[in-house]
């Protein structure tokens, strides 16, 4: 009887490399069925539908994200654009090719099931070196392991990710790239996200459960667009823009500016980089510099910022100066542009390019441009101690993270 046991091990064995080839297959199958998805949709065919795709997914984003990180944005939205746009027809680029005649049984399998497939958050649960991460759906709670080697080797359990998840035969893979954030944005997310969806939900007269997906899908765009800035650049004072959804509801800059608000910290930071000499004191290269000093300390003045603010615009802009030999005619417009970037640097939520605008007499996408070019110039970041007055409480709690200290201290403005 003993003897009879023996070879039990060895079916077991035998058994789990049957199931890895197959599961071998099923990958195989889905990254030649992801090249074909992407080939359909990149046809001239949806070259106009894809222009005006391209419009609505731009507008979501805060524009000043839009130059410097457009190879990533393009991506984001190439999968957007397949999965979740409809076109004027009513349908998605992703319904239209579940309807080619030439698919094979596996590959119909296959997009039977991503048709389910959702922008979604997901919560790392744990991370298995050298094979991929477990994940556990934030809205409904389900718990999927994600087959992805080189994903777990830069996250770690409760990060917090946007991702579109696709079933593979027995196991999950991601869509394409996807977004991180650190865990610390949990909570504000999954409340802002949960009112949201019961506000969706209320108006559908559905429940929460029975509306999750239908919400997921039609708001992917602007989750999407809200997670990109955050991922991009989610400390930065860059996202004080304000967008609003279609219906009314606050849109991803309130959002975003709800998140980082509470992460900010009212004692001024404790020293600069260097020391800032009286405004007066600066050695203006030329009359044209001196005269939207001048003018920035006086609107910042009018506006309440305190002398160690001021000094730091002054700074700011000097720096600017001796470092670009800006040359113009109308003093208003860096006039603008300098006081937006310190209302950046500051967090101010009361400046916006719109009403500077209006007060100065130019175009908004001007300041939009100078802000460009001070924060490349400068390469300004977030809570930049040469020249912000605010602090954050981030540093302490991401004590524990290395990689989001690291990103702290680099983050573009």
């Amino acid at each position: 009887m003993k003897n009879r046991k023996k070879p039990a091990p060895q079916c077991s064995e035998e058994r789990s490399k049957v199931v890895s080839l197959m599961q071998f297959k099923w990958r195989r199958a889905g990254q030649m069925l992801r090249y074909k998805l992407g080939e359909f949709a990149d046809q001239p065919f949806f070259a106009q539908e894809a222009g005006r795709a391209r419009q609505i997914y731009v507008r979501s984003i805060d524009p000043s994200l839009v130059d410097e990180y457009d190879e990533f944005i393009t991506e984001r939205f190439f999968e957007w654009f397949i999965f979740d746009y409809r076109l004027s027809s009513g349908r998605t680029v992703f319904e239209l090719f579940s309807e080619n005649p030439d698919l094979s049984g596996e590959e119909r399998e296959l997009l039977k099931q991503w048709a389910q497939a959702r922008l979604n958050f997901y919560e790392v649960q744990k991370v298995l070196p050298g094979k991929g991460v477990v994940l556990q759906d934030l809205l409904c709670g389900r718990v999927v392991t994600v087959h992805d080697a080189s994903v777990a080797q830069e996250i770690y359990p409760g990060m917090i990710l946007f991702m579109r998840v696709l079933k593979v035969g027995e196991g999950y893979e991601f869509s394409t790239s996807g977004l991180a954030l650190p865990a610390v944005f949990k909570e504000f997310l999954l409340a802002r996200i949960n009112e949201d969806l019961k506000v969706f939900c209320r108006k559908r007269k559905l429940s929460p459960r029975e509306g999750v997906d239908l919400f997921l899908k039609e708001n992917a765009c602007l989750l999407n667009a809200l997670v990109i800035e955050l991922g991009v650049n989610y400390l930065s004072p860059r996202l004080i823009n304000n967008h609003e959804h279609s219906d009314g509801h606050e849109g991803v800059g309130q959002i975003a500016r709800e998140i980082i608000g509470a992460f900010l910290d009212d004692r001024p930071q404790e020293h600069f980089g260097r020391s800032l000499p009286a405004g007066q004191d600066f050695p203006w290269p030329s009359p044209g510099c001196a005269k939207v000093a001048d003018q920035v300390a006086q609107d910042l003045k009018e506006r309440g910022y305190n002398r160690l603010q001021i000094n730091s615009a002054m700074r700011l802009w000097y720096d600017y100066c001796i470092l670009a030999h800006p040359s113009f005619r109308k003093a208003a417009v860096w006039v603008a542009s300098v006081v937006y970037t310190m209302a950046r640097l500051e967090f101010d939520k009361k400046i916006n390019q719109h009403d500077l605008a209006q007060k100065y007499g130019i175009a908004a996408s001007t300041i939009s441009a100078n802000f460009r070019n001070l924060c490349r110039t400068l390469e300004l970041v977030a809570f930049d101690r040469r020249y912000s007055t605010r602090r954050t409480v981030l540093a302490s709690l991401f004590a524990n993270y290395p990689l989001d200290s690291r990103a702290l201290k680099g983050i573009k403005v």
